[in-house]
């Protein structure tokens, strides 16, 4: 082994231990070239909505001031500075915290896969029916000629299909779902917009994601499908409220172990018996500390009456989509009690 190769090989050694990797040059710009996933247009959205999605927006400082000294906002990686600093508002659909997109580059076959499986396995009848526009930033690509398909599609047509069969429900169910870690509202958007008896109420410890998916789902127009309740008001607008789901996906495994105590108590005033989560990690449930370090918070579940009763890989139908889907390194965990 050469001695360039050798020093690589030792200085993997130690990165790859904390979840870092080095390239020699001449791979990672071969790497940057050859890359073929989805591509990216600016959208062209209403002047309101530029003057709107902006970090100096005062309904956002509200929200900030408003959520600053709540248990559940102290924050590890969601915080305002990183946040801003890598969140375009007017392209929160982009590449981001909110959705990998094109991050481990992704190819265009990658996508392919995953769309195939989403419409595949779609007996909820969504794919076709659920449209994407790319507005706001979201990385798309044209699929079998007359679809666009994105992330924030594939994933929400699975996760829509993966809901209802868990749950043995139809297309026209009545279903009313509790989204914790909403985001700027990606499920809650497409559940509403493709199960015409759901309701879906979204909560979020950041006040950002607050704002956006309060916007969002106004500009989608399901403001009478969904609800959108700030972190400051949780405990009152959501104890002794029903609900058929709670949601939680790669939310508890970005929160502090701390906040998800908080969390977990208010569920205990909720009146719900399921709750579908996708952690961080495949096998485990693990916290994020603002030392770096993660805990295992797996006890809470079952301190509080919750225990396990099925858990699937993100593409359970599809050994192929499985071993070369998006992302496909998650499972879903569905948690009962009594």
């Amino acid at each position: 082994m050469s001695f360039k190769k050798q020093l690589l090989a030792n200085a993997n050694k130690v990165m790859n231990a904390v979840n870092l990797h080095a390239l020699p040059l001449h791979e990672y710009r071969n790497m940057i070239v050859t890359y073929r996933g989805p591509t990216w247009t600016p959208p062209s959205l209403p002047d309101s909505a530029v003057q709107y999605l902006q970090w100096s927006n005062p309904a956002l400082r509200v929200l900030e001031n408003d959520y600053a000294k709540h248990p559940a906002a102290s924050h590890t990686q969601w915080n305002r500075e990183t946040l801003e600093a890598q969140v375009d508002l007017k392209n929160f659909r982009g590449d981001n915290h909110y959705v990998y997109q094109t991050r481990y580059s992704p190819t265009e076959a990658t996508y392919y896969v995953t769309a195939y499986y989403a419409r595949d396995t779609d007996k909820l009848g969504l794919f076709g029916r659920l449209q994407e526009d790319g507005l706001f930033g979201a990385y798309t690509l044209p699929f079998d000629n007359d679809h666009l398909i994105s992330r924030d599609l594939l994933d929400s047509i699975n996760q829509a299909n993966v809901i209802a069969r868990l749950l043995t429900l139809s297309s026209n169910a009545s279903l009313k779902v509790l989204d914790i870690g909403a985001g700027y509202g990606r499920l809650a958007h497409r559940l509403a917009e493709g199960l015409p008896n759901a309701h879906i109420t979204c909560t979020d410890a950041v006040p950002v994601s607050t704002f956006l998916s309060a916007y969002y789902l106004k500009f989608r127009g399901l403001s009478a499908r969904t609800s959108v309740v700030p972190l400051n008001l949780a405990e009152a607008v959501l104890s002794g409220k029903q609900f058929d789901l709670i949601t939680n996906f790669h939310s508890f495994s970005e929160c502090k172990k701390s906040a998800i105590v908080w969390w977990l108590d208010l569920l205990q005033r909720v009146d719900c018996k399921r709750m579908l989560i996708i952690p961080n990690a495949r096998d485990r449930f693990l916290s994020t500390e603002p030392d770096g370090t993660h805990a295992d918070f797996s006890e809470l579940f079952s301190e509080r009456g919750w225990r396990t009763v099925h858990s699937e890989p993100i593409y359970a139908l599809s050994r192929a989509a499985q071993e070369t889907g998006l992302y496909p390194n998650f499972r879903f965990y569905l948690f009962e009690r009594t």
